[in-house]
Order: C-alpha cells, then structure tokens, then sequence
C-alpha cells in the first residue's frame, strides 16, 4: 500500500500541471491513506509470523510500533500543513521524501536480515539528508546536511564492515541463526568485532556518547517542520533496531552497552552544567 501511494504521489506530480491539486488535497488524501492503513493493521492478529523465506517477522511488537507510527504519521501531516502556510515547501516532493523514509522504516521493523537492516537504514538517511538540506535559504541548513551525510555515511560503512566480518565468519546474516549460534557460544572472534561494529553504527543514529556531536548541528539547521519528524519518527526506528540486536547479541555487548551507557548520562550532565 506504501509503495501504491509512493507511485501516485510521483504520477501526481508529473501531471500536476494538468490534475492542478494543492498541497491540502494531497495531505487530505494521504490523511485517508495513512488511516486506511492503520484500520488494516489494526485488524491483524498479533502472531509470530516468519514471511519470505525467514527475511521479515511480524508479531504483535512490531505490529504495534506501526501502527504508533501511522498515528504519528497522520499528526504530522496536520501539522506540515499548518506549517506549510507559514513557510513554504516543496510539497510533492517533501511527500514523497517522507513517505520513502517512511516505508524504509517500516523494513527495517519488520526484516530478520541484517543486510536488508542496514541496506533500507541508508535509505531512510539518504532521505534524512534531503529533508535537512531544504532549508536552502541558511547556509546553516546546507552545511548541516553535509556534515551529517558525511559523518552517518562513515558509521555506515563501519555497520556494513561488521554485517561482512559475521558473514565471513558465520555464513549467515538472519538474526534468528545468530542467536542460536551465540547460544551455542560458536562464534568467533571475528563475528565478536563485527558485532561491535555493528552496535556502534546503531549508537550513532541514536547520539550515544561519544557519537552524539552531530546532533546539535542537525537540530539548529533543519527547519522546525523537518526537526519534528527527525527527532520523532527515525528515532522509533533506530531504538527498536536496538532492541532488535541487543536481544540477539547481548551476550557478546552487554558490558559495552553499559559502559556507553553510564558515560553518556555522566558526560550529558557535566556539558549540561557547563552549558
């Protein structure tokens, strides 16, 4: 269904000049479409489910974080509409920006595959990145999204280094595999860096000291409206992908997930004194 919409918004907007609809018609019809969605979702019983070939997992979890990001979704775009007569932006292509993301997300929620995770994760930040960058009338704007495109590309590569290190080790990338092979302690050493790696590109999307100096940056450049979805709707994302891998792999990080834990509130509440 995300995808359909995908394609109609972009069929729109090749043909506005002809279809002449607004910006509030497109965000009354995605409204629509947003609770069409969650009706539908709302009606799925909540199971553990294992669809195509063992690639995604649906279970009542999950089905739960998508249906709070519809809602989230449906007040957003009451919101970009409001904001939108205040300042204007590209609308179709703000959509369609949002609703690419949007379904990037959802992906990688539902998928047990760490190459698919971190594949759809650089989707959803080469839509960060464009959405940061219109607000093209400060240079702050642009020189946020470029600092953010180059440092999140770089934890990037270090997730898809990890994601290569266990799979030259282990032979598999589905997270349910690994686990039992985390269970059955038949790891190596070299799986043990490639996870490392791969928790510490997750703790950079989530500002986890010492990985959080992005952050301000992104917050003073983007426009209000791209703030709002930036700092809520990835965010969602980024925590259950955690969640998601540290319930795989917590034997192997669980002291380093702690440690980076105890210095991020030790070291938030000094610079907050100090600010």
């Amino acid at each position: 269904m995300l995808l359909c919409g995908i394609c109609n918004l972009m069929f729109f907007y090749l043909f506005n000049t002809y279809l002449k609809y607004e910006s509030i018609d497109i965000i009354i019809i995605y409204i629509y479409f947003f609770a069409i969605a969650l009706f539908i979702s709302l009606r799925n019983e909540y199971h553990i489910t294992n669809v195509i070939n063992n690639y995604f997992i649906i279970n009542g979890f999950y089905n739960g974080a998508i249906n709070c990001l519809i809602v989230i979704m449906i007040v957003y775009l009451i919101l970009l509409n409001n904001f939108n007569k205040i300042i204007k932006v590209p609308m179709f292509e703000f959509l369609i920006i949002l609703l690419i993301a949007l379904f990037s997300i959802l992906i990688i929620i539902k998928s047990n595959h760490l190459f698919i995770i971190f594949l759809f994760l650089e989707i959803l930040n080469l839509c960060l990145y464009c959405l940061i960058g219109l607000n093209k009338d400060s240079n702050m704007g642009i020189e946020s999204a470029y600092k953010y495109f180059v440092q999140s590309s770089f934890a990037t590569i270090l997730g898809f280094f990890g994601i290569s290190l266990i799979y030259l080790s282990s032979g598999t990338l589905f997270l349910n595999e690994l686990n039992i092979l985390i269970n059955s302690s038949m790891l190596t050493y070299l799986s043990s860096i490639g996870i490392y790696f791969i928790i510490t590109s997750v703790f950079f999307k989530l500002g986890i000291f010492p990985l959080h100096s992005w952050l301000p940056e992104i917050y003073q450049g983007a426009l209000l409206i791209v703030l709002i979805f930036f700092a809520i709707v990835p965010k969602i994302a980024y925590v259950i992908l955690f969640i998601k891998l540290y319930t795989v792999f917590n034997a192997v990080v669980y002291n380093y997930c702690v440690y980076l834990s105890f210095f991020s509130v030790i070291y938030g509440a000094c610079i907050t004194l100090y600010q």
